[in-house]
């Protein structure tokens, strides 16, 4: 019979496991994204509280989105090499024993939330089974900048901790890329991620 440490392991190094959540949060995702049609009733009568309801809406979505495609990422990186999930074992919160902790998945958890570095471990602008149509990675790099800044504080707080993590260069990219059209662009990625990994698992 296994013991807690090892279901423990044997769930968190299992890449299924975390497309089976990017697929959850996926769907939450599209359903967040999809509401901001029904707030274009108020687009007249009360514009300044539509529009914030809007870009909040848009956060929120982007933020699910987001855990959707970070978990996704980790997933393609267990699927690649097993070794890439790191575990320590330290004092447990309870008791007098020890407990296994998650160090490590694929990238140091401090780097966990960072979309553009979870892509580029993942090979996502490397594989054009993942990347998808040329000419699109300068895009998609703004669009996961964007969303990782949903993901870190805007669906959750009014301002982060720092000002300059308000805005984002957006150098050349079209600013509803990273707004209202996101999903045009992640959308697709989402599917070729979960497609990659079916096919690995037949």
């Amino acid at each position: 019979m296994a013991s807690e440490e090892e279901d423990f392991k044997a769930v968190a190094s299992d890449p299924a496991n975390w497309f089976r959540k990017s697929r959850a949060l996926r769907r939450k995702g599209d359903m967040a994204f999809w509401d901001l049609t029904e707030k274009a009733d108020g687009a007249k009568e009360k514009p300044d509280e539509w529009a914030r309801a809007m870009v909040d809406s848009i956060q929120i979505a982007q933020m699910l989105h987001g855990l959707a495609l970070e978990t996704a990422f980790k997933g393609v990186m267990l699927k690649k090499n097993p070794e890439s999930i790191k575990f320590k074992m330290e004092k447990a919160r309870e008791g007098d024993g020890e407990e296994a902790r998650i160090t490590e998945i694929g990238v140091p958890l401090n780097r966990g939330h960072d979309l553009v570095y979870l892509a580029e471990k993942a090979g996502l602008f490397d594989d054009p089974d993942l990347m998808g149509p040329e000419g699109e990675a300068p895009v998609i790099r703004k669009i996961l900048e964007a969303i990782t800044k949903s993901v870190n504080w805007g669906a959750r707080y009014p301002a982060p901790r720092q000002q300059s993590d308000v805005g984002i260069r957006l150098e050349g990219v079209p600013r509803r890329a990273i707004g209202h059209y996101y999903l045009d662009f992640i959308g697709p990625v989402l599917d070729r991620l979960h497609k990659w990994h079916e096919d690995k698992s037949h």
